[in-house]
């Protein structure tokens, strides 16, 4: 990557241009839930969950949908369903060729097959967006 002068972004070495700026949220899984609050991921290019210091064993899937208020529905990569290797303390970058078509997310704790695992305990995550 190089950094441009002009405006604070970064240039890819295919050419996509990355910008600096960016924000953090936080979304949160209830103790004994399996399904975080709503993220507004819109325009985003990245996406990086940080993981919270404890995690009950689970992987981590995402659930979309088009508007806030929407029905969220799990999140397919092709065929398969999207999931990260998740664990406690650990940041994860989501795959932004999954991300860049959503609106709206939020996190989901389950097993690798689409079956929720719920928290033993409230989850709290920092997600970065740019």
């Amino acid at each position: 990557m190089a950094r441009t002068p002009t405006d604070g972004s970064w240039l890819l070495r295919d050419g996509t241009e990355v910008q600096t700026e960016g924000e953090i949220k936080t979304a949160t899984i209830a103790n004994g839930a399996a399904v975080s609050g709503a993220i507004d991921i819109r325009g985003e290019l990245w996406v990086t969950i940080y993981m919270p210091a404890a995690w009950t064993a689970a992987s981590l899937g995402l659930k979309g949908a088009p508007t806030l208020a929407g029905t969220y529905g799990p999140v397919y990569e092709g065929t398969s369903l999207y999931t990260e290797e998740a664990a406690a303390s650990r940041t994860i970058v989501l795959d932004p060729q999954v991300t860049a078509g959503l609106a709206f997310i939020k996190l989901w704790s389950q097993d690798g097959s689409g079956a929720d695992t719920n928290q033993g305990a409230e989850r709290v995550f920092s997600v970065g967006l740019r």
